[in-house]
């Protein structure tokens, strides 16, 4: 990943269609800013009707941040 200061992830989320023509959005380590990404189907979502292509690509790095945090602040209350 491309991190700036204060500027956060560059080029790491995406959104699109995938082989099976579904909208989605997701993550990669590098190389979003392309036409084509390989991802990691773990790091892929269907991308909301309501939600237009350009709205999905500012969600996926934020989401999973809140995910991730959820997770631990779970895991450190269940292990206290």
């Amino acid at each position: 990943m491309i991190f700036f200061q204060d500027m956060g992830c560059i080029g790491c989320e995406f959104s699109g269609y995938d082989k099976r023509q579904r909208r989605v959005m997701g993550l990669v380590e590098y190389g979003a800013l392309a036409t084509l990404v390989a991802a990691d189907p773990k790091l892929l979502w269907e991308v909301p009707a309501s939600w237009n292509l350009e709205q999905a690509a500012t969600v996926p790095l934020f989401y999973a941040t809140v995910r991730n945090m959820a997770l631990v602040g779970l895991s450190a209350e269940l292990n206290s």
